[in-house]
């Protein structure tokens, strides 16, 4: 398995196929391993996902998802941190 966040860099045309006549996708076997779990844990069923819509949708999803995690874990450790977040809801809370 990768590093966290490294499946967001990868080239969207390894994770999906689009099909140009009706714009559907279809999630690639790869796009799957780097991003069920991912999707999952944010409520994206990824063999649901058929737009490029509902795609970045999901990884919208994944970061907020992500973020609230790290908000979480990390809020109280750097006062600088702290300081700069005080606006993210999830920071705060």
């Amino acid at each position: 398995m990768s590093e966290p966040g490294t499946d967001m860099k990868r080239d969207p045309r390894t994770l999906f196929i689009r099909d140009v006549s009706t714009g559907k996708i279809r999630i690639t076997q790869s796009g799957k391993t780097a991003y069920r779990h991912r999707f999952a844990k944010a409520g994206y069923d990824i063999d649901r996902i058929r737009t490029l819509e509902e795609f970045e949708s999901a990884v919208d999803a994944i970061f907020s998802a992500e973020f609230h995690d790290l908000a979480i874990k990390d809020k109280g450790k750097n006062p600088t941190l702290d300081r700069i977040l005080t606006d993210v809801l999830e920071w705060t809370n």
